[in-house]
């Protein structure tokens, strides 16, 4: 049983040690569907202005130029997780009731720990300032075949087991990404596998997720094609759907992600984003 502690806001990160896994892509889908269900989900890119989420989803004035002054409930906040600017994530945890969504850059879960210009006690005294704000923190990470997402899942655990007690206040969501129609059998060091020699290999990350009360999700496949379209065009993807410069059947194909993102988002996820959608 997922343990989901009672809050005041919810903040959503989007996670990898590893670049190229999805995460942003990841972030984009997620704000589209909350906000398209209407559920107020405040917006933060920690990759600047130059993010995915950022590109996709931000204020734009009649010409396509990025508004300098983004509301976070209707566009999306540009900061630098990597200098001071940091700080923004535990402010907007403080300026915002519900849904917080923040994509981190790759790598930067090590930023998160100098917010308070301690690393030793950084991770100590954000969780406890968490805590004290009724932030329900909620990790998501994204897992390809890759061992180094694994790993970088493995990392942010062994980061948890030091906080002890803290450490239950935050959700954890395993994302396997389907990009390349990928399948569940592709994912052999996440499920553990058998070697030739009768050994098991694997599966230590994904059991020691669900011992923390974690789920897991997919994130499903969108053909290359489409995808590089659609992130190319700057538009969310509920307006892709309806935008004629894009051909019929890609229109198609990222309606049918929709959907499919839709039902990846299972009971148990909603239960910890405390969302729920018919």
């Amino acid at each position: 049983m997922t343990n989901i502690p009672t809050c005041r806001s919810t903040l959503m990160m989007t996670t990898s040690q590893k670049g190229g896994t999805g995460k942003s892509f990841l972030a984009c889908a997620l704000l589209d569907l909350l906000r398209t269900l209407n559920h107020p989900t405040a917006a933060y890119d920690a990759d600047g202005t130059n993010g995915t989420l950022s590109a996709m989803h931000a204020s734009r004035d009649d010409d396509g130029i990025l508004l300098n002054a983004q509301d976070p409930l209707e566009g999306v906040v540009a900061y630098n997780v990597h200098n001071d600017s940091r700080t923004i994530l535990i402010e907007s945890g403080e300026r915002h009731m519900g849904l917080i969504l923040h994509d981190l850059a790759g790598g930067s879960l090590a930023d998160l720990q100098r917010i308070f210009d301690d690393e030793e006690d950084g991770l100590h005294n954000l969780f406890t300032v968490f805590a004290d704000l009724g932030i329900h923190p909620v990790f998501f990470h994204l897992i390809t075949p890759d061992t180094a997402t694994i790993q970088s899942l493995a990392f942010v655990l062994d980061m948890m087991d030091r906080l002890d007690g803290l450490a239950a206040n935050a959700s954890h969501i395993a994302v396997l990404n389907h990009r390349g129609l990928l399948k569940q059998a592709d994912f052999l060091f996440w499920y553990g596998f058998e070697q030739a020699d009768g050994q098991r290999t694997g599966g230590k990350t994904r059991d020691r997720l669900l011992a923390h009360g974690g789920v897991e999700m997919i994130l499903p496949h969108m053909d290359e094609r489409t995808l590089a379209l659609v992130k190319n065009s700057t538009l969310p993807l509920s307006q892709a759907i309806h935008d004629t410069q894009f051909k019929v059947t890609d229109r198609q194909r990222i309606k049918l992600f929709i959907d499919a993102f839709a039902q990846a988002l299972t009971p148990e996820v909603r239960d910890i984003l405390g969302v729920q959608y018919a």
